[in-house]
C-alpha cells in the first residue's frame, strides 16, 4: 500500500512541478520525468538494455580500477539484465563495477523512476557533467547518445576520504572515462 501511494504522490508531484494535462500519456518530446512517473504508475516495469558491441572492461580498465581498489585482484565479466558488466575487485571487499548498454532516453527514465520507487526513501540526485542524463541512486546511472552506463565504487573510506571524493564523485569520474571512449 505504501508503494501505491508512494508512487501516486510521485506523479502528482512531478506533474505540478511543471508537467501540463497532455504529459500524462507522454511518451515522446514532453516532461521525460512525468511521463517516467506514469509508466511506473501503471505497473510498467524497468526495461532492460540492449546488449552493445563495447567491452566494459576496455572502457575502464583494471589498471585505472587501482587508485579505488585496496589492492586489485582479479576482473570480472557477466552479463545482467542486457548490459555487459566488468567488476575490478580488489582486497578488504573493494570493487568497481561498470555496466553498459544500449537504451533509449524514455528507457532510461523509467528504468531510474522503477529503481527509485524500488528503493523507497533513498533520494534520487540529479547529476550534472557527464553524460546527456545522469542520476545517483546509491550508485551513478548515465544516458550517453544511445548507450546507458552504470557504475558502482565500493572503495576504502579511507581511499575516499583522503581526496575528499564520495562514491558519487568517485563514479562520476569513471564514467567520464567511460563516455570518453563510447
Amino acid at each position: 500500500m505504501q508503494r501505491t501511494t508512494t508512487l501516486l504522490i510521485l506523479t502528482f508531484a512531478l506533474a505540478a512541478c511543471g508537467g501540463s494535462d497532455g504529459d500524462a500519456g507522454d511518451t515522446g518530446g514532453g516532461n521525460g520525468a512525468t511521463a517516467a512517473a506514469n509508466r511506473v504508475a501503471t505497473g510498467m516495469r524497468a526495461p532492460d538494455a540492449t546488449l552493445v558491441d563495447l567491452d566494459p572492461c576496455e572502457l575502464f580498465t583494471s589498471d585505472e580500477s587501482r587508485a579505488y581498489l585496496d589492492g586489485y585482484r582479479e576482473s570480472e565479466q557477466a552479463i545482467r539484465g542486457g548490459m555487459k558488466e566488468c567488476q575490478h575487485k580488489g582486497g578488504s571487499f573493494t570493487n568497481v563495477r561498470v555496466q553498459v548498454g544500449g537504451m533509449s532516453l524514455e528507457d532510461f527514465e523509467t528504468r531510474l523512476a522503477v529503481n527509485h520507487n524500488l528503493m523507497g526513501d533513498v533520494e534520487l540526485q540529479s547529476v550534472t557533467g557527464v553524460g546527456e542524463k545522469a542520476y545517483f541512486l546509491r550508485s551513478l546511472w548515465v544516458h550517453s547518445g544511445d548507450y546507458i552506463l552504470h557504475v558502482d565504487v565500493n572503495s576504502l573510506p579511507a581511499k575516499r576520504d583522503s581526496s575528499g571524493a564520495t562514491k558519487r564523485d568517485q563514479g562520476v569520474e569513471i564514467a567520464r572515462q567511460m563516455v570518453a571512449r563510447l
